[in-house]
């Protein structure tokens, strides 16, 4: 797997040009999107993800797709000079993203260190879907956290307080005040939720404004676990679920994704099964010369572009062949 700031040292490398960094981010950003389009079409539960738990105690939930961390981060002392004194350091976590969108904070942790020595963060547990995390810290008694890195840290080494104390920026970056990891979401495919007999159920989904959602929404739940229940997923990133459920319920969800824009170098391409790197860099030099007037650069880069998405959309489909996909009547 090649990562985001290789491939963008490569497409500069091929073009021979001195062009913007962001502007080589955005072109290959578009042709991860590009490919996606057409390769969705082509199989899509490809791009299906999941399951992740969504619980109502509500109609409404937010759908994210890395929860909310609930362990404090460890911190010890790392010894470093006399001068330092005896002081305390409150700090939390949070998850993150290659796009750089992230999970609310942890719980606090608070440590007094030793003198002479500085605080010590401990890195959290590792999960899927997490590209790294961020530090937010403060040597104040009370107040809101502050950032601390520039970019998201990773679990190779522990992340040490400067000598001089953490940063205390009156204007932030404070934690976040929603979970916005949802945001490669495109729609749920599935919804289920096991019931005590040790079967799965389903649940539907409608629009919210159709009559039979409106008939649900006037219904009033039972304390059943069997309780029927529709859904609506709306704004891309909310759960409306009627009726109004009378206990907890624990559903499991299974979405499509989509890849998504990347912001950090060292993230790697989504693409891990398909031989993407002849399309994207074809498709961004074929934008990247456009941007700098090389009309007919643009149009040689785009046809062997489209030629690489026939030649990936026929292997795709060939993935998908072996799929039994014939309904075998009761005999």
């Amino acid at each position: 797997m090649i990562t985001f700031g290789a491939l963008k040292a490569e497409i500069n490398d091929w073009l021979d040009e001195n062009i913007p960094d962001s502007r080589l981010s955005d072109a290959i950003n578009d042709g991860i999107e590009s490919l996606w389009e057409t390769l969705m079409r082509a199989y899509l539960n490809m791009f299906m993800a999941g399951p992740v738990n969504l619980t109502f105690t509500t109609p409404s939930q937010l759908l994210v797709t890395i929860a909310d961390p609930t362990t404090p981060l460890v911190i010890s002392n790392q010894v470093s000079d006399p001068s330092v004194p005896v002081h305390t350091v409150r700090a939390a976590y949070s998850y993150v993203t290659d796009s750089g969108s992230e999970t609310k904070i942890s719980p606090e942790a608070s440590f007094t260190t030793d003198a002479g020595s500085v605080a010590a963060i401990h890195f959290p547990a590792q999960i899927p879907g997490v590209f790294g995390w961020n530090c937010y810290a403060s040597n104040w008694g009370t107040g809101q956290l502050v950032l601390q890195n520039d970019e998201p840290l990773g679990w190779e080494t522990y992340f040490l307080e400067p000598m001089s104390g953490f940063t205390h920026d009156p204007n932030g970056p404070y934690p976040p005040s929603q979970n916005t990891t949802g945001d490669e979401v495109v729609y749920i495919r599935h919804m289920e939720a096991r019931m005590p007999d040790g079967g799965l159920t389903t649940y539907e989904e409608y629009d919210i404004h159709s009559l039979l959602m409106q008939r649900m929404a006037r219904s009033i739940a039972t304390t059943s676990d069997y309780q029927s229940y529709a859904y609506d997923f709306i704004n891309q990133r909310q759960v409306e679920i009627r009726p109004d459920p009378k206990q907890t319920l624990n559903t499991r969800i299974f979405y499509i994704i989509r890849p998504r824009r990347i912001k950090f170098d060292n993230a790697t391409i989504p693409f891990y099964t398909i031989p993407h790197r002849a399309f994207l860099r074809a498709y961004s030099q074929s934008v990247l010369c456009l941007s700098i007037r090389e009309f007919e650069a643009a149009k040689a880069w785009d046809a062997v572009a489209e030629k690489e998405r026939t030649r990936l959309e026929l292997a795709v489909v060939q993935m998908n062949h072996p799929k039994n996909d014939y309904v075998t009547p009761y005999l």
